[in-house]
């Protein structure tokens, strides 16, 4: 409401001409920045953005483009939009690796990226959310994140599901649609994001392919066998076996998706996790959406 009022005040101002100057400005620009632009010091401008409802911590913050139009509405000034030709590129796809403890999903990102995670995990199993780049046998990039599967931690889940482009659901061939199966399931759902389901363990002596897909159908999971979009691909992360077709299915949604992203602006994320470390301090593990 504050802030719709003084847009009404802004526009007033420009019909009668009562501007002192104008200054340019754009998305993004700090408070410093625009203090220098506006040939006011930064204390002040600091003080005019608290008094608009604006508070800042310091005069590095980046300030959205319809806030700076409010300061310098304050200082008698008209903005005038700096004029920014968008620059994109493609972008390597975020892929999101869910689904119930223990079925294999952090063995599938090893065998990804020929490293060992799970075995630093107490138990073998994760207890956080990480994202990494993996350049594959391709040559093409992916940006993974795994999430835990155990059941305290479902708010990491989705998180996960909410800033990826496509979800691979892991499935243990010889345990089937469990628990944090269908919720992963259904935060990738709310998420509408593209699923792939990876069904794991398949060198199993118990493993039943067609019982899992049976109840994947029932949760919901239309496969491309039964009519259905969604991919599905029987594998083994332990033994290595179709990491290749999975590998292929991931490649061929995101070409679908057309993914790109806007570089010459402002960086733009999301913290996917922080920690504090005793001899680093505060560490956090960002995923960069647009910008450089």
């Amino acid at each position: 409401m504050r802030l719709a009022c003084w847009r009404r005040l802004g526009s007033v101002a420009r019909q009668r001409n009562v501007f002192k100057g104008e200054v340019l400005i754009r998305d993004g620009m700090t408070v410093q920045e625009l203090a220098r632009r506006m040939r006011q010091s930064s204390a002040l401008v600091k003080r005019t953005l608290r008094r608009i409802g604006h508070d800042v911590v310091n005069l590095s913050e980046r300030i959205r483009l319809d806030v700076a139009e409010l300061v310098a509405l304050e200082f008698d000034l008209n903005s005038r939009r700096q004029a920014v030709e968008r620059k994109w590129i493609s972008r390597p796809p975020i892929v999101t690796i869910m689904g119930h403890v223990d079925h294999g999903k952090t063995t599938l990102l090893d065998s990804l990226r020929k490293t060992s995670v799970a075995a630093s995990e107490p138990g073998g199993i994760t207890q956080h959310i990480g994202a990494f780049q993996v350049k594959l046998t391709t040559g093409a990039e992916v940006t993974f994140i795994d999430t835990p599967g155990h059941a305290l931690f479902s708010t990491l889940r989705q998180r996960g599901a909410t800033v990826t482009d496509i979800v691979v659901l892991v499935v243990a061939a010889d345990d089937g649609v469990m628990k944090q199966t269908s919720q992963s399931i259904k935060f990738a759902q709310q998420a509408n994001v593209p699923i792939i389901v990876a069904i794991n363990k398949i060198d199993k002596k118990n493993a039943n392919i067609g019982r899992v897909k049976q109840s994947l159908l029932q949760h919901g999971i239309q496969l491309e066998e039964f009519g259905g979009d969604i991919q599905a691909v029987a594998m083994s992360a332990l033994q290595e076996v179709n990491i290749d077709l999975l590998i292929e299915s991931i490649l061929a949604q995101a070409e679908l998706l057309d993914l790109s992203a806007h570089v010459n602006k402002p960086a733009e994320g999301v913290v996917i996790e922080s920690s504090l470390d005793k001899g680093k301090g505060a560490l956090a593990t960002v995923l960069v959406q647009q910008g450089i």
